[in-house]
């Protein structure tokens, strides 16, 4: 039976996946404590999977009209979870690249648009999962939303397509609840005809892609916003621009400011559980020049003074001229040359306590993202249990400076959080 089309936003999502990476998000989570068996970890992923109703359907086309979700089979979700083994060391770096190997590799669009591994053989004996979903099923929240009915003690929420308290949702006494909310919308407006300066980082992407992660503590960061009066979404515009100005700096360019494309929620906060793509962007002019200090007090004076309203996706993208640019390529062409935004930034705020999976503790929660376009560098934040992680998806071949670039962000991150006197996680 023919189930519900495909809504605006994630039509857009669907038509637009026409890059060298595909358009995916995931997350990985590292379950903490040795001995832990991974195939029971796959068992508890198929089972609770099961229950989400929009992953065991798949996107059908029928004439000319949007895709509509159709079951995809009784079988489809086992076939959905695999096994990967974590090649040595086992230590995080390698662990991210099994990760992002996983993120970039496109999923079947006859099928379920999403997939689960669950990774072994990491240092000390631990597991890890990676979800990786197709960006037409979820943005951000939409993808926490899923995190929040896979992990213990949530498996009789709602499924997921409804809304929260909907008949047959319940939750076991004392069972701990993610909490899952927009971020700050408020960023610069950026002044309409100026774009983004020209640098060497705009050029266009290919498939190879290399993920990186800097942590640190939240109440830090906290700390160090209040001492300028700025909230963690200015902290994180000034480090994630500071650190893409090193990269320019080492290699020669001077620029005052970068333009950073940051995502913003617009769902409604009764549709926080939902799936699908309620999200905005919004370019924010982030000066480069001065102390720490004085960029995160000058990004917070702007982001106090004009609190604009994220560019929504419009409907008109979803018309045949939109599709006719697509299908021939102009799109793509489009986007490989913009000079809108230097860098792209999601900033998503996790469960505050910590969760457990198929009975072992998350340690650590790290947000996967993939840049497009000609914006190689896209960075993502991800609060959890009181730790701030920011990931960059980087392009090597236009971004050979990866350790450089990671460096660079851990070294933005330490001057930041030193305003507030607390020391990095």
């Amino acid at each position: 039976m023919a189930g519900a089309r495909i809504g605006a936003g994630d039509l857009v999502e669907w038509l637009t996946d026409v890059g060298p990476a595909p358009k995916q998000v995931g997350a990985v989570l590292v379950l903490g404590g040795s001995g832990i068996d991974a195939m029971g970890v796959e068992r508890v992923l198929v089972e609770r999977f099961g229950m989400l109703r929009r992953f065991g359907q798949r996107l059908e086309q029928s004439g000319r009209g949007r895709p509509r979700w159709v079951d995809a089979g009784a079988e489809s979700i086992a076939g959905q979870v695999g096994r990967l083994t974590c090649p040595a060391p086992g230590d995080v770096a390698a662990l991210l690249a099994v990760a992002t190997d996983a993120l970039t590799r496109p999923l079947d669009r006859t099928g379920p648009l999403w997939r689960a591994e669950v990774v072994d053989g990491l240092a000390g004996g631990g597991v890890a999962v990676v979800l990786v979903l197709h960006h037409v099923l979820a943005d951000g929240l939409g993808g926490l939303a899923v995190l929040s009915r896979l992990v213990d003690d949530a498996s009789q929420s709602a499924p997921v397509g409804r809304a929260a308290g909907a008949p047959g949702a319940s939750r076991r006494s004392g069972a701990p609840r993610p909490v899952v909310r927009p971020v700050d919308a408020s960023a610069v407006r950026v002044r309409r005809r100026i774009g983004a300066p020209r640098t060497s980082l705009n050029v266009p992407t290919g498939p190879r892609r290399v993920t990186l992660v800097a942590e640190a503590e939240l109440a830090a960061v906290k700390a160090a916003g209040r001492t300028r009066g700025a909230t963690v979404n200015d902290v994180l515009l000034v480090v994630v621009a500071g650190a893409a100005g090193r990269l320019l700096r080492a290699r020669g360019e001077d620029v005052d400011a970068l333009v950073v494309s940051v995502a913003v929620a617009t769902r409604a906060p009764d549709a926080a559980h939902g799936l699908g793509n309620h999200v905005g962007v919004m370019p924010v002019r982030v000066p480069l020049r001065g102390s720490a200090g004085d960029r995160l007090a000058a990004v917070a004076r702007q982001t106090r003074r004009r609190k604009g309203h994220a560019r929504r996706t419009s409907t008109a993208l979803v018309r045949p001229l939109f599709r006719l640019g697509v299908a021939t390529g102009t799109y793509r062409r489009a986007i490989e040359n913009q000079r809108f935004v230097n860098i792209f930034l999601t900033n998503m705020i996790g469960p505050t306590s910590a969760l457990a999976f198929a009975g072992a503790p998350v340690e650590r929660l790290v947000p996967l993202v993939v840049g497009a376009g000609n914006v190689p560098t896209a960075f993502a934040a991800l609060s959890y249990a009181g730790t701030l992680a920011v990931s960059v998806d980087v392009d090597p071949d236009a971004v050979p400076e990866v350790e450089a670039l990671r460096a660079a962000l851990v070294d933005e991150l330490r001057d930041v959080v030193a305003l507030g006197v607390s020391p990095l996680a």
